[in-house]
């Protein structure tokens, strides 16, 4: 039987959830007041926690073109919107931004924190896989 480790509300931390990722063998690192994971196979993927409201929020983004209207951008996020538990948005006219939200109220799991970065990377992959075409709205250089 193995033993699962759990942490405290008040012990979620970056420094904590660096340390969770690497003994997971992911490359995590702690930078300011983020975690920022960077695999060559997906997009990096920014790790804050907002302790006010106790989410360990999960964040990636990619570059959108600058010359559409903004009306076809914000059109494009809210399709993506419809179809997967990403919620994606426009910020700044030029990036498309996909985040999810983890609770962590009365403590978490630790592998549910490297479960969830793990399906949240691979659903903002795959879905801007399917919707690229090139010329198309995404700028993936």
């Amino acid at each position: 039987m193995s033993i699962v480790e759990f942490i405290e509300e008040k012990d979620v931390s970056t420094e904590k959830i660096e340390s969770i990722f690497k003994r997971a063998f992911i490359n995590a690192k702690c930078l300011s007041e983020a975690v920022w994971i960077d695999e060559s196979t997906t997009f990096a993927v920014k790790i804050e926690i907002e302790t006010k409201r106790k989410y360990i929020k999960f964040q990636s983004s990619v570059g959108i073109k600058e010359v559409a209207p903004i009306s076809e951008k914000h059109a494009f996020a809210n399709m993506l919107n419809g179809a997967v538990l990403v919620r994606f948005r426009i910020y700044d006219e030029i990036i498309l931004i996909g985040d999810y939200y983890l609770p962590y109220d009365s403590g978490i799991p630790a592998f549910q924190i490297v479960n969830t970065y793990r399906i949240f990377s691979d659903v903002f992959t795959r879905i801007l896989r399917e919707v690229y075409e090139p010329g198309g709205l995404l700028d993936i250089s």
